[in-house]
């Protein structure tokens, strides 16, 4: 690829873009189990209803 062809790509990422990609990484264990431990609690909640 040259210098130029780079420029070009209308899906190239630049640092601004990059910062962007760490936002749609896959959640943390403990992120994982946290939301888990919510979504049990909540469906707890509603079939005492």
């Amino acid at each position: 690829m040259t210098s130029g062809e780079h420029e070009r790509t209308p899906n190239a990422t630049g640092p601004a873009e990059n910062a962007e990609i760490g936002k749609a990484s896959p959640p943390t264990p403990e992120q994982t189990i946290d939301s888990v431990k919510a979504y049990v609690a909540e469906i707890k909640e509603r079939a005492q209803r």
